[in-house]
């Protein structure tokens, strides 16, 4: 982001110290940065439940109490059993993003996780090339794994008007497939850890639609995520706006979940251990100058 200076936003569930934000804010001037709080609190919003679904909250987390959560909980659901934290930003991801105040004022979102690592200087710069050729959905991986079940399915025929019973991929972008022998579940879906989102398109009355009958009465859930959320509707709706990035010759090498840009092995497990072999040859303009200190 050193060349275009994009301004920079991170959600976060929790507060972020003074000092650790500052120190970004350095690194990354004379980029605009942010951090924003991506909730009211744990409590207060469970709280606010209606009493139903409240109390079947507190019944899959096993605890009789509000007061007894805390965002490192594991709770049960029909597929996962997973910590509170992220169920939040799963849910956040595919329902509240979108219209959240702190994003109002943009066009496009370039989202990336918090344990995606840059490799190399990237050739292409992928929010030029989304912006012009008008996509409304550019991402870096796919397949990222496939629903299960009915449920999600089910869903999409509520919101969509149709059953979807495949999604893949046709000359480089989305498509829905044959709705043939359909067996209404094990959707694929984009990767969720680095895509490039159309606001516009994602906030319209239609696409919100779904994001609301996704979730339904089901707040976190892992199961309603926003891998599922972010693809169909750009399948359904805008398929051939909906590109793979690696079909149209754009490869990153981001490092995520050990591997590079979702699929290929990187050689070595681990970012540290990548950066120690690889970084200075590989990314010599950032080598010693970002202090590496997680690593995925």
């Amino acid at each position: 982001n050193n060349r275009p200076l994009y301004d920079i936003v991170v959600f976060s569930s929790e507060p972020i110290s003074e000092d650790k934000v500052q120190e970004v804010q350095a690194m990354v001037h004379p980029a605009k940065f942010s951090v924003v709080i991506d909730n009211p609190g744990l409590h207060e919003m469970v709280r606010a439940y209606p009493p139903a679904i409240r109390e079947e909250t507190l019944s899959r987390c096993n605890v009789t109490t509000v007061e007894e959560m805390n965002w490192y909980l594991r709770c049960s659901e029909r597929i996962f059993h997973e910590r509170l934290a992220y169920c939040w930003q799963a849910e956040f991801r595919t329902k509240h993003i979108w219209n959240h105040p702190s994003i109002a004022q943009y066009k496009t979102l370039f989202w990336m996780d918090s344990d995606v690592f840059a490799t190399r200087v990237w050739k292409q710069d992928p929010i030029a090339i989304m912006l012009q050729n008008d996509l409304k959905l550019f991402f870096l991986n796919f397949p990222a794994g496939r629903t299960r079940g009915h449920e999600i399915p089910m869903r999409a025929k509520k919101a969509f008007g149709r059953r979807i019973c495949s999604v893949t991929l046709v000359d480089g972008h989305l498509a829905l497939g044959s709705d043939t022998s359909c067996s209404m579940g094990r959707l694929a879906q984009v990767h969720g850890f680095f895509h490039i989102t159309d606001l516009d398109f994602y906030r319209s009355e239609r696409v919100q639609n779904w994001f609301n009958i996704l979730i339904g009465d089901n707040p976190l859930h892992r199961e309603f995520d926003d891998q599922i959320a972010v693809t169909l509707p750009a399948a359904m709706y805008e398929p051939e706006k909906s590109w793979f990035m690696e079909s149209h010759g754009v490869i990153l090498e981001a490092f995520h979940n050990c591997k590079l840009d979702g699929r290929r092995p990187p050689g070595v497990p681990g970012f540290r251990k990548w950066w120690s072999r690889y970084g200075k040859g590989n990314f010599s303009e950032a080598h010693g100058k970002c202090p590496i200190t997680n690593s995925d």
